[in-house]
Order: C-alpha cells, then structure tokens, then sequence
C-alpha cells in the first residue's frame, strides 16, 4: 500500500488559516508611538514589511526583514517587541515545513511570554506550536502543548480558547486510537457553556470543525454527517463573501466525497474550488490554499485512472511549494508522482522521485514525510521482487513510525511487511504481521486499515489454495468496507471474491460479486479494479471453454490498461490473451499477442536502466509469457523461432551487463537479441555441440494453484551442431505431472542419490556424507535430458559438448549422468556449460585478451572468518580446510610460485595480485546468494586482518577488472547460487562479468583429498594442453579411478570458454 497524501490537503489550509498573522497590532501593541527615526518605529516597520513579504511568498526576505527587527527589539529591551517578532518568525517557518528553526522562535515566544505573565502571549505561542508539531507528526509533543493551552486559557479565562484546545485534543487522541481520553476530552468540551456563535464567521469555524471532528469517525453516516456541516459552512462563506473561506469548504466537500468513493463528485467540487480560489489576489494564503486543492485533484485523478493529468496537477503543486519556499510540503506532491510512476510500473522514475522526496523530508527533518518516503521505496522494492530490500526500507519506516506513534502508517507499513512475506512465500510470517495489524486497528478504531489487514489474510489463504478460508475474511473485510464507505476499497474485495470462487469453480457464486465489483469500479473510475475484474471473468470463461466470451473481457482490459498506461495489466493481459489462442489451436493469433506482450515487458525492463539485479527479479515474473511464445511457435512447426526466443528468454541482464563491461560503458546500451544465423556462428566459433534445454511449467491452467505453478510439463531440446545444423527435440514430463512431482524434487532426489544432501561448513570435521543410492535418479534424468538426443551428440569422447541449462537443470551433474549400461556422461564426452549461447559468444570476446604473463594467484585455507549462521545468533567461525592448503602448496608448485595461506590470505593482499594474474585458484569456502542461514551475499572466504571481515563479496567482485584467462573456485557449492529466470546468480556470475572467460566450479561440498587429486591433475593436463575443458574431463576420469563415486569427482562443471 503506498502512501498517498492528500488529508494534508486540509492541514495545510487549517495551518495557513488558524495563524495568526493579522493579530499584530501596529498602532501600539509594541511600543508607544515614536518619532519616524525612532528603533521603536524603524522596527515596526520592518515586522510589517516581515509580514507583507511573507504573504507574498517572499520567505527568506519576509525572516531576514523580522530578524532585523528582534535584533532592534533585543538592543531596546523591549520584551514585548521581541514576542511578536519570534512569534511571526515560528509561523514563517513551521508555516514552510521547516520545523526544527520554526519551532525553535515559537519556544524562544514562548518563554518570554512566560516571564511577560501575559496569558494570551502563551496561548498563542502554546497552539501554533502544538499545530506545528502536529504536522510534523510529533504527537505528543503536540498533546502536551495543546495540554499547556488548557490550563492558561482558563487562566485568561476565555472559554472559546478552551475549547479550541479541547476540540485539538480531541481529535489527536483519535488519531492516536486512544479512544478512552479522546471521549474524556469530548466530554469536557461537551459541557463548556459556550456562547452560541454570534456571526458567520465564527459559525463557519464551528461549522468546519465539527465535520472535521465527525470524520474521525470513519463511517460512511459519519461522511455524510460531515458534508452536511461542510455545505452549512460553504453557505455561511458565501455570505460573508469570503472566498478564502468557501474554497476551504468546497476542499473539505470534495475530500468527504472522495472518502466515500465518489471521485467524480469529489472532482467536480475540488474544480469548483480551484476556480473560486484562483479568482482571489495571490497571496500566501491564497497560494496554499491552491496547492491543497491541487492535491485532492491529482490523487482523485490518480484514483480514476488519469495518470497523465494527476502527474500534470502534481507538477503544478511542486512549482507552487517552490514559489512558497515550502520543501517540506513539496515533499508530499514528489511523493505522490512517485506513487502515479509507481501504478504505471515504471519504477526507475517512482524510486528517484521517492528518493527525492525522502531527501526534502530529511532536509526539513520531518520526521513525518521522511516514513512515508522510506515506505513507498520498500514497496518499489517490492514490486520490482527486490524483497530484502524492501524489508529494510520498511523497517526504517517503522522505527520511525512507532516513535511518532503514527498509528495509521504504521499499519500501512505493517500490511506492507505482510505481503512481501506473502510474496516470499512465508505465509505464517505474513499471516502474523497481518494479526498485528488487526490489533493495531481495532485499538484504534481504524477500520479502513482493518479491512486492508482482513483482505490481505483472505489474499494468503488464497495463495495457500484455502479459498473457503479467504473467502471468510474478504466477506469480514467486506462487511466494514460497506460500514466505512470506501467504495474504492469494496470494489477490489468483491474482485477477490469473485476469483476465490471462481478457483473453487463455483461460477454461480462467483457471479454476483463480479457483476457488483465491475458496476462499482466503473461508477468510481477504478481502472485497475476493473481490469482485475474482466480479467477474473475473462479467466472464468476460458475455464468453461467459452473463448470469445474470455478473449472479449481480456480485449477490454488491454484498452482499459493502455489508456491508464499500466503497462504491467497491458502485459498480463495480453498474455491471458495468448493462452486463450493458443488452447483453441490458434497458435498464430497467440503468437502476435505474446509478442505484442514480450514488447510492452521489454519496455518495462528497459527502463530499468543499469540496474542489474531489478531486472533479474523483474524478468522472474515475465518469463511465462515467453515459454508460452515458445509452445506456439513449435505448434506451428518453427521450432527455429522458438530456439530464438528461448534464447531471448535467458540470461538478459547477464547479457546486457557483460556487453556494457566489454563496451568499457556505464550506462546500459542496447543489445539485441541471437538470430538463428548468429546462434549457428556462435557454435562453429566453438568447435561445439550445444544443447539448449527450456523447461515448459504448467501456465496453461485459468486458475493454477501454488503447486501446479511449479511443474514442469515437457523439456524443449535443441542442438546445434558445430556445423551449425539445428535440431529440435520435445520431452514429455507427463509421468512427473501425474506423480505431482516438480522437475525441481527430481534434481534434488540426484544430488541425494549421489550423496550430497548438504555441506559442512562449520566445526573442524566435515560431515559424514550420506549414503549414495542405487543410482536409479542419475540414469531418469539421462533418460530424461540426454536419450532423447543421444544421436545428435560427437562420437569422439574429446569432443566439445556445451550445455545451456535452465531453472533446476542448472544443478543437474551432467557428469554423473549413467545410460542403461552405467556408463557416465563424462566417459563419453567432453562437456561444459553456460548460461546461455548469447553470453557464450560474448565470453569468447573476453578470451580473445593477449594472455598475461605474471604468476598464478593461488590461494588455500585462509585463517577462516566467522559468519553469522542465524539472524541474531553470534558469528561462528567456518571450518579450516586443511586440505585446501596442501592442494594449493602442490599446484604452486607445478607454476614455481608461492601460494598465499593462512593469515596471509587476506582480503586485502588478494586484490593486490588478482587483477593482474593470468590464473586464479581459490581453495577456501565459498558462501552463497541464496542460503538464508548464512547472512551474507555469495562470497569467497579469506582471512580477516582486523580492517574488514575477510569475505570478498560477489557484489565487490562484480566491480573489479580481470585480466585472468581461468578462475578456479576449489570450493564448497561455489557454482551454486540463487537460481533465477536469468540463471544462477552467484560468484561464477561476479567472475564473469569482472572479465574471465573461463569458470571452474563446484555443484557441491567435496572432500578435500579427491578434490586436491582432481586439481592437481587438472593444473598437470593444463600445461600439457591448454584445452580447459579436456583437462577437466581427463583429471575428473583420473580421480574416479582412486575415487570411483561421483560425489567425490563429479562436482567441478566448467563455465565458458575451452580455449
């Protein structure tokens, strides 16, 4: 939920209005009259001109202007003088967002009110600075001077002040959910015997304040209750012939409306307003009073779905804040184009104006606008699946919300926290922030966040495929949201209703709440709940085979989508689309719309800039609509097109990083993707057979639960030869479909079956390994990936086979793979990997480097670090590799060089030599990206030295230049990592990227006497050929020979270049 401001709109003016700038008498409230040469007289005049500067927006010369006159007052001793000009210099600048200076005058007033004994002098010191520190969000404080203003407006006494203090109680206790003390107050403003307002104006104020105070009540009766008394006071203005006063009242009308989801109507009163307000003299005033209407405006248009006219409006509040000097407030219109960037799914523009706006709401320490900001840039992280960050941004917001005791924000940020556990998948974690909420709410009476905590519990139970569970809490969240009004609000639950239905195939039910969802969100302007809405009906009507019906809902949504400009429900759709074609055999209409959608993704990527990480997690949730592209295509025989296209579907921000690094660029340039001609070169440059493998799930289903996401329906095989012929071959994973079993538990059955369940890392011993199986998974999955293309495969065991993995099959040990006879893979071939033949061709750049001729870098068993194994838990030092350091003693010396161990194995005295060294051995754990437990990226362990942890991270790897023809990493998993659509992001990636062309990595924890033999033959093969690949292949038969089961000389898969 981001959080878009607009009841600051109404602050704003009550701020501007309620100061009491016209209080100051000039005919004798300071001193008597004096001669015009006077100080007295010099003084009064420049408060006057302070004033007049300030009402014509002329900030800085209106405090220069009163800072000159409490000087002349201070030299005069006049007290009385310097009240009045540390008064008005607080209203300046709490008035333009600076709080801390503001505040500062009105306590220095404050003071010398105190010592003056003049009670007035300290009410109105007392109240402007609890409304100041009210809008800074500082609560407390606030009460405490509102609190203050009591007790000397007794002492006065002047009633009406007294309540003016009760009636600020009153509703900052029921901002703050304390419910019991707000009623208390009210009560004691209940029995003040107030006179009956005497003439309009102070009927407006009453009028005004009352609705105000009625809203709290977060009703819709309450909405209602509220515009009668904004109506009665927009009359009473008119008759005072106000227009300061009538604008205030059309905003605080069109702000009611908006509540109850009448956006039109809230419009149209806001626009009325605008009108009225633009017909006054600019002043300060008038000129706030503008910004706060423009505000409305653009978040209502925002709301309907005219994203291009609230931006529009949006830049207009930022000129007017600029010309009052107001950054504090500018703060919240560059917030709220973040947010309007934010739906549109651009968010490389909604992340800098967040930025932006985090940046002014420091600068003016508002405390207040800089949790907002730190929110909506957690949810961007969120959205682009960026979740740790997000968590991170979002606990900052916290801390701070919970300082201020913002209670509202900090549900919001609570039910933000819950959906990215959602989204990770830790639905009890989510499930419990969620609970949170719900307490927070009804503490405090918040019922609209209650409804957002209740829909988003239905909304896990609806991942968790619970939808009787879901439904219970979207009727519960339905129920309030009828009660509270938030029209917006209910047309989203009756969408999630419907499509919870709609998963159990209740249709009928389903029904009613989609037909009531979709009249409401078109009444209201809801685009993206409209969308959502045909989408659901769209979905519903495939499912019972009714095809023009779901391609007509899905037609409505694309120019719903495209005229809001949401690119990311364009996208989605348009894919729905796709699917719909091509399971009515339409495969050619599916193919124009997949690529109409694959467009408007790629123009979303792109505008992700550099940013190599946000377009990784970004593409994760793009990637079906090119595996559905691909099953078109095949289903019109052009399986060379799909080739294409699964090659344009893997490894893109690999692609594009490595094309820039080898460009010497910083900024992205453009990469276009492999044509079938260029994927053909790319295999006669390598004097290889290569085989690509896409890993088709189930996307065809309308309403696919969790799991069924996760299967895997067939394997797309193709090879190309060293001669460039292309074939193609299609596996069916029918057997694991009806077994329910993902091609994921397969791969992990293998590594069981090898015996390499997990990795010891911690303590002085390895592990006992587990007991290796029959080797009955090793030989399904060569009957799975390898028979069915066993003929296109060379002959000759020297060979060159290069395998492109995806998803899973990343941690397949094609090594290890057995045939029916028993034979291993690597028996029979030379074999490497890659993530994709795009980066094959691009690494063959990096290899064409004339090679450099200093000494090997070879590291072993540095002194080992200690890591935190837990969140919370105390850093535990990782195991010594004894091994590793004879490993590395023997392979310095077949280079006659000296290999850096021990203590001297630093961080430090590694990136002295890496860069220049021609071959890098590194024999020393390596942690990985993904293993949570670990608390740190992908790293290389070395030895701490008292200036740094000792871990070289991948994310420092990344920016190193390298000049090194191979790196070895001689360690744990260190070809592991975390798997993406993008392929595995770990320390091969860094390494790459930093310029090798050439990987040798683990798949798994080896014991350190077969991997020191396996190394050792490697390094002696190496510099009898300097074909990488076939020294692999030749040290890997010579280790099975001493150590015959794969565990311990399968492991090592070589990455990139042979050569």
């Amino acid at each position: 939920m981001q959080w878009k401001q607009r009841g600051v709109a109404l602050a704003l003016v009550g701020t501007l209005m309620g100061a009491s700038l016209g209080s100051f008498n000039a005919g004798g409230s300071v001193a008597q009259a004096q001669t015009a040469t006077s100080p007295s007289e010099e003084a009064l005049k420049l408060i006057q001109d302070g004033v007049s500067l300030f009402q014509n927006s002329q900030f800085d010369a209106s405090e220069e202007a009163l800072l000159k006159a409490l000087k002349i007052y201070e030299d005069l001793g006049d007290r009385n003088g310097q009240w009045f000009s540390l008064y008005f210099l607080g209203i300046l600048r709490t008035s333009t967002g600076n709080f801390q200076k503001g505040n500062a005058y009105l306590e220095r007033s404050l003071k010398l009110a105190e010592a003056l004994g003049d009670h007035i002098k300290q009410y109105d010191a007392l109240s402007t600075l609890a409304n100041a520190l009210a809008n800074n969000a500082e609560f407390e404080a606030a009460i405490a001077r509102w609190e203050q203003s009591v007790i000397v407006a007794k002492e006065i006494p002047d009633t009406e002040k007294v309540a003016k203090a009760l009636d600020a109680l009153v509703l900052l206790h029921q901002r703050l959910g304390n419910t019991e003390k707000a009623q208390a107050y009210q009560k004691q403003r209940d029995q003040l015997q107030v006179a009956s307002a005497s003439n309009p104006q102070d009927q407006y104020w009453q009028s005004m304040k009352r609705g105000q105070s009625i809203q709290q009540q977060g009703t819709a009766a309450a909405q209602q209750q509220a515009i009668a008394e904004f109506e009665t006071a927009i009359n009473l203005a008119r008759q005072l012939q106000n227009p300061s006063f009538e604008a205030a009242g059309l905003l605080a009308l069109a702000t009611a409306y908006s509540e109850l989801g009448e956006r039109q109507q809230a419009i149209s009163y806001s626009t009325q307003a605008l009108k009225v307000i633009k017909a006054v003299p600019s002043d300060a005033g008038s000129l706030r009073i503008e910004a706060a209407i423009l505000l409305s405006l653009g978040t209502d248009y925002n709301r309907t779905g005219e994203k291009q006219k609230a931006l529009e409006i949006y830049q207009q509040v930022v000129k007017l804040f600029d010309q009052m000097g107001d950054l504090s407030s500018k703060a919240i219109a560059i917030n709220n184009m973040g947010s309007v960037y934010n739906d549109l799914g651009n968010y490389p523009l909604a992340m800098q104006f967040y930025q932006q706006g985090l940046e002014l709401s420091r600068s003016t320490e508002n405390r207040s606008g800089e949790a907002k900001s730190l929110n909506n840039i957690g949810l961007v992280y969120s959205n682009i699946g960026q979740y740790q960050q997000a968590l991170e941004y979002f606990d900052l917001a916290l801390k701070s919300t919970r300082a201020q005791r913002e209670t509202t924000l900090e549900a919001t940020v609570l039910n933000n926290v819950g959906t990215v556990y959602t989204y990770l998948r830790q639905r009890q974690q989510a499930l419990e922030y969620y609970e949170q909420v719900l307490a927070l709410t009804k503490a405090a009476g918040n019922r609209p966040q209650m409804v957002n905590a209740l829909s988003n519990i239905g909304t896990v139970y609806s991942f968790e495929d619970q939808q009787s569970k879901a439904i219970e809490y979207y009727k519960q969240a339905l129920k309030i949201t009828r009660e509270v009004g938030d029209r917006n609000v209910e047309a989203t639950i009756l969408g999630n209703l419907g499509r919870s239905y709609a998963e159990l195939g209740q249709f009928a039910e389903a029904d009613p709440y989609h037909v009531q969802g979709l009249k409401l969100a078109r009444e209201i302007g809801d685009v993206p709940a409209e969308v959502g809405i045909l989408t659901n009906l769209g979905l519903i009507a495939y499912s019972q085979k009714q095809s023009a019906q779901a391609l007509e809902y899905f037609k409505q949504g694309v120019t719903l989508s495209r005229k809001a400009g949401d690119r990311r429900a364009e996208s989605l759709t348009l894919k729905a689309m796709g699917k719909v074609y091509l399971a009515d055999n339409k495969a050619a209409q599916a193919e124009q719309i997949l690529r109409q959608a694959i467009a408007v993704q790629e123009a979303i990527r792109s505008d992700l800039g550099s940013n190599d990480i946000n377009k990784i997690s970004l593409f994760d949730e793009q990637a079906s609509t090119y595996r559905l592209l691909q099953q078109a295509l095949i289903a019109q025989q052009k399986s060379d097109a799909a080739l294409e296209v699964a090659e344009r579907a893997r490894a893109r921000a690999f692609v594009e990083l490595l094309a820039r690094r080898l460009s010497n660029q910083t900024k992205p340039i453009p990469v276009e993707p492999l044509t079938l001609a260029q994927i053909r070169q790319i295999a006669k440059e390598h004097r290889a057979t290569l085989v690509e493998y896409s890993v088709i799930y189930e996307d065809m289903q309308p309403f696919p639960s969790d799991r069924e996401r996760q299967l895997a329906t067939q394997i797309l095989i193709w090879v190309v030869s060293p001669t460039g012929t292309v074939t193609f071959r299609q596996v069916s994973l029918a057997e694991l479909v009806k077994q329910k079993r993902s091609l994921d538990s397969l791969v992990r059955l293998t590594r069981d079956d090898i015996g390499v369940r997990g990795l010891a890392v911690v303590g002085t011993e390895s592990a006992p390994a587990p007991e290796e199986s029959d080797g009955s998974e090793l030989k399904q999955l060569h009957q799975m990936l390898i028979q069915p293309i066993a003929d296109l495969l060379p002959k000759k065991p020297e060979e060159r086979v290069i395998f492109l993995p995806q998803a899973a099959l990343f941690l397949v040990p094609f090594a290890a793979l057995q045939d029916e006879e028993g034979t291993y893979l690597i028996e029979k071939h030379t074999i490497l990997t890659a993530p994709s033949i795009q980066v094959l061709g691009l690494t063959k750049q990096q290899g064409n480097r004339p090679p450099q001729s200093g000494a090997p870098l070879i590291v072993g068993n540095p002194v080992m670090p200690k890591v935190v194994l837990d969140p919370g838990a105390p850093p535990v030092q990782l195991a010594p590799l004894p091994g590793a350091e004879n490993e590395a003693r023997a392979i310095a010396s077949l280079f006659k060089t000296q290999p850096m161990l021990g203590e001297t194995a630093t961080k430090a005295n590694v990136l002295k030599q890496v860069s220049q060294a021609p071959i890098i051995h590194l024999a020393t754990h390596g942690l990985l990206d993904d293993r949570k437990d670990y608390g740190v990226p992908g790293a290389i362990a070395l030895s701490p030295d008292g200036k740094d942890s000792g871990l070289l991270k991948a994310d420092e790897i990344l920016d190193l230049k390298l000049a090194a023809d191979l790196v070895v990493l001689s360690a744990c998993d260190t070809g592991r990592g975390k798997i993406t659509e993008d392929g595995v992001i770990g320390l091969s990636r860094s390494f790459i990227t930093a310029g090798v062309p050439s990987m040798v990595v683990s798949l798994w924890a080896v014991p350190d006497a077969p991997t020191s033999a396996l190394m050792v033959q490697f390094y002696k093969n190496l510099q009898q050929n300097p074909d990488k690949a076939q020294a692999l292949r030749q040290a890997m038969l010579s280790t099975q020979q001493q150590y015959p089961k794969p565990r311990d000389w399968a492991a090592f898969t070589l990455i990139g270049e042979a050569d």
